[in-house]
C-alpha cells in the first residue's frame, strides 16, 4: 500500500512550456495526468469500520496526458516537463501513484495554470526628413526614428518595416501629410508580407488644392510572427511630390498589441 502526501509543489508556466517540481513525505514514483480542459469529477467514499466516509474527489478525464516523473526508481523529489503549450492554453493536472490506498491510484490535488501574462509589443517609428514620391508609382515609405519600440519590432537595417515577433491581435495605423497638390488622387495603404492589404485610404484633392493631402488609417488584425508590416503611399499629381515631414503627424507608423491570437469559433 502507498500512502503519501506532498509536501512542496511548484510550477513554472513558461511562454509554451509547463515545468513541475514537488516533494513528498514517502518515497514514491509518480505520474502528472494534464490536459488543456478541465476535468469532471467525482467523490470518492471509503468504508472505514463499517462506516461510509467522504474521503475527497477523484478527478477524470476520457484521455488525459500523462507524464511520467523524471526521475527513475521511487523518491521524495519528483520533477515533470516540460510541457509543451500553446501560449494561451489554461493547464489542470494532478500528481497520482499507480497503486494507491484501498488498491485505488493515489491523487493529488487538482492544479490549474493559467495562461502566463502575455507580452505587449508595441512600436511607433518616424522619419525626420521629407520623401520623395514619384507620380502613379506606389512607393514604401522610409522611417529612420524610433519613439519607442520595447520588443524590437524595428531594424534599421531594414528601414522600411516593422516585424511581428509575437502571433496577437494587433492596433495598428499610419498617417502621412503630401505636399501641396491639385487634380490628385492621393492614397495611403498598410501592407502586410507586400502583397495583403491590411488598411487603405484614399482622398482626391480638387482644383484648388491646400497646403498638404493628410491621410490616416487605423485597424485591427490578427498577426503571425515574422509577419512584415510597410507603409506604401501613391499619388496622380502628374508629378514628383512629397511626404512631408510634421512634428507628431508625418510621416507616422505605429503598432501596439491588444490581446491574445484570436482562437476561431468551433
Amino acid at each position: 500500500m502507498t500512502w503519501w502526501t506532498l509536501t512542496f509543489l511548484e510550477n513554472t508556466r513558461a511562454w509554451t512550456s509547463l515545468f513541475t517540481q514537488a516533494q513528498t513525505n514517502l518515497a514514491d514514483h509518480l505520474f502528472m495526468a494534464w490536459s488543456t480542459v478541465k476535468p469532471a469529477r467525482t467523490r470518492i467514499y471509503r468504508t472505514v469500520r463499517g462506516k461510509t466516509i467522504w474521503c475527497g474527489y477523484k478527478y477524470i478525464w476520457n484521455t488525459p496526458n500523462i507524464v511520467e516523473q523524471n526521475q527513475s526508481g521511487d523518491t521524495l523529489e519528483h520533477t515533470f516537463g516540460l510541457i509543451s503549450l500553446q501560449p494561451t492554453h489554461h493547464v489542470w493536472y494532478y500528481l497520482f501513484a499507480i497503486a494507491g490506498p484501498y488498491g485505488q491510484p493515489c491523487q493529488g490535488p487538482l492544479i490549474h495554470v493559467p495562461p502566463p501574462e502575455l507580452p505587449m509589443p508595441s512600436a511607433r517609428i518616424t522619419h525626420t526628413i521629407a520623401q520623395a514620391v514619384p507620380h502613379a508609382i506606389a512607393t514604401t515609405l522610409t522611417f529612420d526614428t524610433v519613439r519607442w519600440d520595447d520588443y524590437a519590432l524595428y531594424d534599421p537595417a531594414f528601414p522600411t518595416r516593422l516585424t511581428i515577433p509575437v502571433g496577437a491581435l494587433y492596433a495598428l495605423g499610419a498617417s502621412v501629410d503630401f505636399t501641396f497638390m491639385v487634380n490628385s488622387a492621393c492614397e495611403l495603404y498598410i501592407y502586410k508580407n507586400t502583397v495583403d492589404q491590411l488598411a487603405h485610404h484614399s482622398h482626391f484633392v480638387g482644383p484648388n488644392g491646400w497646403e498638404g493631402a493628410e491621410l490616416h488609417v487605423h485597424t485591427i488584425w490578427a498577426l503571425q510572427p515574422g509577419d512584415i508590416l510597410t507603409v506604401v503611399v501613391r499619388h496622380t499629381s502628374g508629378a514628383p511630390e512629397q511626404i512631408s515631414k510634421v512634428a507628431g503627424t508625418s510621416p507616422e507608423f505605429w503598432i501596439a498589441q491588444i490581446g491574445a491570437y484570436p482562437i476561431p469559433p468551433p
